[in-house]
């Protein structure tokens, strides 16, 4: 879907295209973007190039595209967000997912794949300062990301959830949900309201836009 989205917008590069970890739902069209866009460089989670999925589902499509693998040591060029995890290489598992942060409009967000509690609260320990008002919640909205004492320390404004409807996993999880409640976040939910983009001018205003304003899981239609 991605692909004809940014071809409608006359999109036909792409400076950076970050690959949290190794898991197929982040890394499964990797090669069509490689193939169909100019990519310009790669991110990964430093260790990751010596795993098997890179080897077999990026490494043969990389054509001109510069691999990048990051710490938060490690900063590549030209990237409008800072890298803030992994602290050392890993092998691309969730807890090594690559967490980013900065500024996007008047917001601030923190995304990171499927990144758990834990990592959560050593982002937070390491980098008191940062305050994301805009949080994409980890793991598609499973209860092993999105720890409560971190939500309560950044207040976000605005939490995002990328989920399928129907999903076999059930996210997202109940306990996220409550989580959000609870710091009285403003949810925007793929399952319920489809593709959402956030359109900004000159970082200082900003609005989302949904795909449907009615709730898509009450639809006979499944993704």
């Amino acid at each position: 879907m991605i692909v004809p989205y940014l071809h409608a917008h006359g999109i036909s590069r792409i400076n950076t295209l970050s690959l949290s970890h190794q898991d197929q739902d982040h890394l499964g069209d990797a090669r069509v973007n490689l193939t169909t866009f100019q990519v310009d460089q790669v991110l990964l989670p430093a260790g990751m190039t010596n795993q098997p999925a890179f080897l077999k589902k990026i490494q043969p499509y990389l054509r001109k595209a510069k691999v990048v693998s990051v710490t938060d040591r490690v900063q590549p060029a030209n990237l409008p967000l800072r890298v803030l995890h992994p602290f050392q290489p890993g092998i691309g598992e969730n807890e090594d997912s690559i967490a980013l942060g900065g500024q996007v409009g008047p917001l601030v967000l923190f995304t990171a794949g499927d990144f758990d509690q834990a990592g959560e609260k050593k982002v937070l320990a390491r980098y008191p300062n940062f305050r994301p008002n805009l949080v994409k919640f980890g793991h598609h909205g499973s209860k092993t990301a999105t720890n409560p004492a971190v939500m309560a320390e950044w207040q976000p404004t605005y939490g995002l959830i990328s989920a399928g409807r129907k999903n076999r996993y059930g996210h997202p999880n109940q306990e996220v949900v409550e989580v959000a409640a609870k710091q009285k976040m403003i949810v925007y939910d793929t399952r319920r309201q489809g593709m959402l983009r956030y359109v900004y001018e000159n970082y200082k205003k900003g609005h989302f836009q949904v795909k449907s304003t009615n709730d898509l899981t009450n639809s006979k239609t499944t993704n």
